[in-house]
């Protein structure tokens, strides 16, 4: 009982530069641990896409389609990623048979490049391509 009320005493009190609670220290403090476990989570589910997808690569193509509304009218947008010799091939094209537009087709070196270009240049993102 008396580490208890030693706890609560400790919490309530304030300390410090900004005079802030040590409860409130205590929560930042928990909080940024777990910011900290998240990221390290997500970086880790990235990872494994990515390798996923790599390994995909080496037997086939990912592709990926979007319809976006464009002045009222609903357009459909398809994207491929292939393996090539030297690293990897996309290609977006817009609309469908037969008014096929060609968007895009250029020779990237990795998956972090096309991810990057992606997220940058048009509406997919890497993690819509199967």
């Amino acid at each position: 009982m008396e580490f208890l009320d030693s706890l609560i005493e400790f919490l309530g009190e304030r300390s410090g530069l900004f005079e802030k609670y040590n409860w409130q220290r205590v929560f930042v403090f928990f909080m940024a641990i777990s910011a900290l476990l998240a990221a390290r989570e997500y970086a880790k589910k990235v990872r494994k896409l990515k390798d996923g997808q790599r390994n995909a690569l080496g037997y086939k193509a990912l592709n990926a389609i979007i319809i976006s509304t464009e002045d009222e009218f609903d357009v459909r947008y398809s994207a491929n990623i292939s393996s090539s010799g030297t690293g990897f091939r996309v290609t977006i094209v817009r609309g469908d048979e037969p008014n096929v537009e060609s968007v895009l087709n250029r020779e990237f070196l990795s998956l972090d490049e096309i991810e990057k270009f992606l997220r940058e240049n048009t509406k997919f993102l890497l993690s819509d391509f199967e």
